[in-house]
């Protein structure tokens, strides 16, 4: 995914996608969100799933955005949550050493 981004945002990519930013793209999230809540509520499989990819692309952009402002990259990112989800979780985690290799 973060490849299709990257080839999206390249020299022959697409111009709508080349020019977002995090600023332009938070209603889009917004609005996915709201549109992978609706889906769930409906409990159509299809849709829920269609509508997860939706999410992902846009966290895929935003992240692939901030890379660019050399901000942080995806593995930060993923860093970070693991690093959390492994904090917030003593009661599961207790003793395991995380290692990325």
């Amino acid at each position: 995914l973060l490849h299709i981004v990257a080839v999206l945002r390249g020299e022959n990519g697409c111009p709508w996608d080349k020019r977002q930013s995090p600023t332009s793209l938070k209603k889009y999230l917004l609005e996915e969100c709201q549109e992978l809540a609706e889906a769930i509520d409906k409990g159509e499989e299809s849709e829920i799933r269609d509508e997860i990819g939706d999410v992902f692309f846009i966290l895929a952009m935003l992240t692939t955005l901030l890379s660019e402002q050399q901000k942080f990259t995806a593995d930060d990112v993923f860093e970070s949550i693991v690093a959390k989800m492994i904090r917030r979780h003593p009661h599961v985690f207790a003793g395991v050493q995380y290692t990325d290799e």
